[in-house]
Order: structure tokens, then sequence, then C-alpha cells
């Protein structure tokens, strides 16, 4: 995971999921991230589609596009917080 220094607390970002149904990291929870109403997340394949687009972070990722689940491999990231700060990375959907 990676745990980014914030001004007021720190964001945790997983860097792997398994969305298996088990009901144990079925979703990709950033949890801090989801507070802030102007967050941007999206989601790309490797083919750089995006596959997930979200502003607000209500509903975590699910490992789906298009209602039918992404195949396991890593996917990219780009989270935009306060129109400012930039987090890019990769999260590995395990199934």
């Amino acid at each position: 995971p990676i745990i980014v220094p914030n001004a007021t607390r720190s964001v945790f970002i997983p860097n792997a999921f398994s969305p298996n149904g088990d009901g144990v990291n079925d979703t990709w929870d950033i949890g801090a991230v989801a507070t802030n109403s102007t967050t941007i997340v999206e989601i790309y394949n490797r083919w750089g589609t995006l596959i997930f687009y979200s502003k607000g972070y209500t509903e975590p990722w699910n490992g789906t596009y298009k209602d039918n689940l992404v195949m396991a491999g890593t996917y990219v990231y780009v989270i935009r917080m306060n129109n400012e700060t930039v987090y890019r990375g990769k999260v590995l959907v395990i199934k």
C-alpha cells in the first residue's frame, strides 16, 4: 500500500484487492479519499482505456467494467484531490 502524508491526515491507497465475492477486500477501498466530494478517481487498463471514473468516490471500485468483472492484473489509477494533489500508481486485481 501507499501511505501519503496529507496536511490533515494520511491517505492510505491499497495496492491490491480481490473482488471474488468472499466479503473480504472485495472493493478497492481508499476510505480517506471518499470523504472529499471534489476527489476524482480514474482507473485505466493496460491499453489506456478509462474503465472507472468517480467524482467524490462515494462507491469504491468493485473491479468491474461495463458490469463485467475485469481480468486479474495490474491497473493504473489517477487520484485528484482538491483540484491540485495528484496521486498516480497501480492497483493489482487478484482473483
